[in-house]
């Protein structure tokens, strides 16, 4: 599998400061593992919490155990910094 990045700008006024002042990176780049490539190729508006941690349980087995925590705080972490929005059932 090629290297997959999640890049998040870098946008607030005091992240603008330090990028200008400090010549800091313009953006976050995090490499993704398999797990999170997936999880956010799932994210897709359509299918649940459960659905992408069943798909994950039967692709990667043992691997993404303990796949429920794992998976809600990661996405916990993707709703944090606005690169996807969790919906409540509904």
């Amino acid at each position: 599998m090629a290297k997959s990045f999640l890049i998040v700008p870098r946008t607030t006024f005091i992240e603008k400061i330090a990028i200008k002042v400090f010549k800091q990176a313009k953006e976050h780049r995090y490499q993704l593992d398999e797990l999170g490539h997936c999880v956010l190729d799932s994210c897709n508006g359509e299918k649940t919490v459960a659905e992408i941690a069943e798909m994950l349980s039967s692709r990667f087995g043992e691997t993404a155990e303990p796949v429920l925590p794992r998976l809600v705080k990661f996405l916990e972490i993707l709703d944090t910094n606005s690169i996807v929005t969790l919906q409540g059932a509904g």
